[in-house]
């Protein structure tokens, strides 16, 4: 998947009495809940004209901070599904360091946190009154790649390879 701009910490003031608040966001595909009203004694107490509003916060992107953050799906082996049976694929949230990591189609053993988000409803549901979606996915801690390709790419030659090498080498035309 693309790599894209995730929030690690809101920064938002108040649009009324300037009052800064930070509102940490959760890891994963989650995020956050900004307050309804002003955290600021200030803002709440004091004649209506000085009082802040409902939802009075305005984040500030200079503020808050950020990392990158990749979706990924990850199809269990074609070898191991059984005959005439589709795969199953679980999604994968990479951020930081392991964004970028992986190719499509490159085989890797992951280790990650098992966890779920709460899907969006969709336009076609959202006059059915139907119940939240939990969807799982994995947040992604650790991750190696398998294939033998990357091996190679990295330089990481058995010693039967690189006899092989050297005898074609050695070969006139």
């Amino acid at each position: 998947g693309r790599v894209r701009v995730k929030a690690t910490k809101l920064v938002a003031v108040c649009r009324n009495c300037r009052n800064t608040h930070s509102v940490p966001c959760s890891a994963g595909f989650g995020g956050a809940q900004l307050p309804r009203v002003c955290q600021s004694t200030r803002g709440q107490l004091g004649d209506e004209n000085s009082k802040c509003p409902i939802d009075p916060y305005i984040i500030l992107p200079d503020s808050t901070e950020y990392v990158d953050q990749q979706r990924l799906k990850l199809q269990e082996n074609p070898e191991m599904v059984p005959t005439g049976e589709m795969p199953r694929s679980v999604s994968l949230a990479l951020d930081r360091y392991l964004v970028g990591s992986a190719k499509p189609g490159t085989r890797v053993s992951v280790i990650g946190i098992y966890s779920i988000y709460q899907a969006r409803r969709s336009r076609e549901a959202k006059g059915t009154g139907a119940v939240a979606i939990r969807m799982p996915y994995l947040r992604v801690v650790g991750m190696t790649q398998e294939n033998e390709a990357a091996e190679l790419m990295a330089g990481n030659f058995r010693p039967e390879d690189e006899e092989e090498m050297h005898e074609l080498s050695r070969q006139s035309d």
